[in-house]
């Protein structure tokens, strides 16, 4: 199954769990734990998909796309990518829509537009992801801020390491397209 489909799915089972459970914490009580989980699962997957969308449809006539300075690699960068070892682990990470990434010599401007609003996708996605620690202000016990705390430190571990994937690669695309490598200081 595409990832995109099972992306959609795990959002419209989250809000539908979400709108049972409330109505049911509402109408009979003692249902909010599982409310918010199924709240916290339904921002972070719904909050992707509207960035997502949104930073698409802003791309589409941004010039900042078409710079290939500020989103290349340092070399001190680059070496810490080779440290961290991506070449064996970047094909097993989850892509959205991995057609978008499929690399040819006849598409290197398409694919390095891609990459780029990728990268920029997810860089904003980190910080929006710790917005669900606010969710505390409904809670009458403190432990959930832990949980709020661990669930956005670990999905912005996840969009970290699609940042770094695309960082990763933009340097060597950009390499391949130029037939030279990209110098970025």
């Amino acid at each position: 199954m595409k990832s995109r489909v099972v992306f959609y799915l795990i959002t419209a089972i989250s809000f539908l769990g979400f709108i049972t459970f409330l109505v049911l914490n509402v109408t009979l009580g003692d249902f909010f734990t599982p409310t918010m989980i199924f709240g916290t699962f339904l921002y972070h997957f719904a909050m992707r998909l509207a960035v997502g969308y949104g930073v698409g449809f802003i791309a589409k006539t941004s010039k900042i796309f078409a710079l290939e300075k500020p989103y290349c690699a340092f070399k001190k960068e680059a070496k810490l990518y080779e440290k961290l070892g991506i070449k064996r682990w970047k094909e097993k990470a989850f892509t959205f829509n991995k057609s978008l990434f499929a690399v040819s010599a006849d598409n290197l401007n398409e694919l390095i537009y891609q990459m780029k609003k990728a990268e920029l996708i997810h860089l904003i996605i980190i910080p929006l992801g710790y917005l669900t620690l606010l969710f505390t202000l409904f809670c009458s016990d403190f432990f959930y801020f832990w949980i709020f705390l661990s669930t956005a430190f670990f999905t912005s571990f996840i969009d970290l390491q699609s940042v770094v994937i695309q960082r990763y690669n933009l340097r060597r695309i950009f390499a391949i397209k130029n037939k030279k490598p990209l110098k970025c200081g």
